[in-house]
C-alpha cells in the first residue's frame, strides 16, 4: 500500500467535480439523504456504525469462543469470500463467490437462527486472471442504509456496483469503472462508502484510476474524480476534520 495519503473536501456549498464539471454537491442535484439507521444494535458496514470498528451499546464484550462456548448458531455460507457479515434489522448479510461456477452473489441469513433466507447472483464470468492467494474475489464488505444493500466487486476488467433491496430484488446495477491492475495482481478488496444519498466507491490501480460517486436511488454517476495511476485496497472513509466532512483514502 502506498504511503502517500489524499485527501478530498465534500461540503455542503463546493462539493467535488464530476470529471471536469462545475463543482457542485450532490443535494444541489436533487439526491436525498439516505434514511436513518434506527437500530443501535446494527453493524451496516465496513467497520460498523461509526466507522471505527466500535459497536454501540452496553452489552458486555465477549472475547472468548470455543465449537460451542458463546455460539448461538453456525451456518454454511456458499461460496468463499473476505466480505465482513453485517447486520441490519433481523437480517445478517454478506458477499460471497463461488470460484467454481465464476459467480458473485449477495446471501441473506436470520439473525436468530442464521436460516438462509435468500441468496442473490449478481454476476457470472469475467473472474480476475490472477489474484493473491490470501484474498478472495469477494472481499468487500456490503454497506446498507436501512432499505437498500450497495455491493462492489471486481469481474470482467471493471467494478461494478449493485443495489439490492433487503428481500434480494435487484434495483439497479452500474459499471462505476475499469480496473485491470498488472504491476499488483492481487486482487480488489475496498467497500462501498455512504454520504448524503451518495454511493463511493474506489478504484485505484496502475492505470486509469478514479473515486467514484454513485446516486444511490438510481446508481447514476453524480461526480467522477480521477486518481493517480496507483494500487490502493482501502476502503475510502468521510471525517469531519478542519470544520468540514472531508473523504480521506491511503
Amino acid at each position: 500500500m502506498r504511503p502517500s495519503r489524499f485527501c478530498l473536501s465534500l461540503f455542503l456549498l463546493s462539493g467535488l467535480a464530476l470529471g471536469v464539471v462545475s463543482h457542485v454537491d450532490a443535494q444541489d442535484r436533487g439526491i436525498g439523504d439516505f434514511p436513518k439507521l434506527s437500530a443501535e444494535r446494527d453493524w451496516p458496514w465496513w467497520r460498523g456504525p461509526s466507522r471505527n470498528g466500535v459497536a454501540a451499546g452496553s452489552d458486555p464484550v465477549i472475547t472468548e469462543w470455543s465449537n460451542t462456548k458463546n455460539v448461538v448458531w453456525k451456518t454454511p455460507v456458499p461460496g468463499r469470500g473476505h466480505s465482513s457479515p453485517i447486520v441490519v434489522g433481523d437480517k445478517v448479510f454478506l458477499e460471497t463467490a463461488d470460484e467454481a461456477k465464476k459467480v458473485l452473489s449477495v446471501v441473506a441469513f436470520d439473525r436468530k437462527s442464521g436460516k438462509q433466507l435468500w441468496k442473490t447472483d449478481v454476476s457470472t464470468g469475467g473472474f480476475a486472471r490472477k489474484n493473491h492467494p490470501k484474498n478472495t474475489e469477494a472481499s468487500p464488505t456490503l454497506a446498507c442504509d436501512g432499505e437498500r444493500l450497495f455491493a462492489s466487486f471486481f469481474h470482467h476488467e471493471t467494478i461494478q456496483a449493485t443495489a439490492l433491496d433487503l428481500n434480494g430484488k435487484r434495483l439497479w446495477q452500474e459499471t462505476v469503472g475499469p480496473f485491470n491492475p498488472r504491476t499488483f495482481e492481487y486482487g480488489y478488496a475496498p467497500s462501498p462508502t455512504l454520504y448524503r444519498g451518495t454511493v463511493i466507491i474506489s478504484a485505484e490501480y496502475d492505470g486509469e484510476s478514479a473515486i467514484t460517486a454513485l446516486n444511490g436511488q438510481t446508481g447514476k454517476p453524480v461526480w467522477r474524480t480521477k486518481r493517480q495511476s496507483m494500487i490502493t485496497f482501502s476502503t475510502p472513509i468521510v471525517a469531519h476534520v478542519a470544520g468540514k466532512d472531508q473523504l480521506l483514502i491511503s
